[in-house]
């Protein structure tokens, strides 16, 4: 897999500071501005007995976003699994 042209931007995000919700924001706003993203969807389901804050998901999913466009992850959009 290929780093993409947002990884270092988004490692330094990642590792800088602010919020998980706010660094997600920040992410987000490259891939819509700079890279055409047109829209962003995900489901998440915790466990019910599991309290699941925007922050914890806000941190999984740069954690993802990264990951792929560090070329740690594949697409596997249209796939068949």
């Amino acid at each position: 897999m290929m780093k993409s042209k947002f990884a270092d931007r988004f490692r330094a995000i990642v590792d800088g500071d602010g919020t998980w919700v706010e660094k997600l924001e920040k992410i987000l706003k490259i891939n819509k501005e700079e890279d055409g993203m047109i829209g962003f969807h995900f489901s998440c389901f915790p466990k019910e007995s599991q309290n699941t804050s925007n922050e914890d998901i806000a941190k999984e999913l740069c954690l993802i976003i990264l990951e792929s466009a560090e070329g740690r992850c594949k697409d596997v959009t249209g796939e068949v699994l």
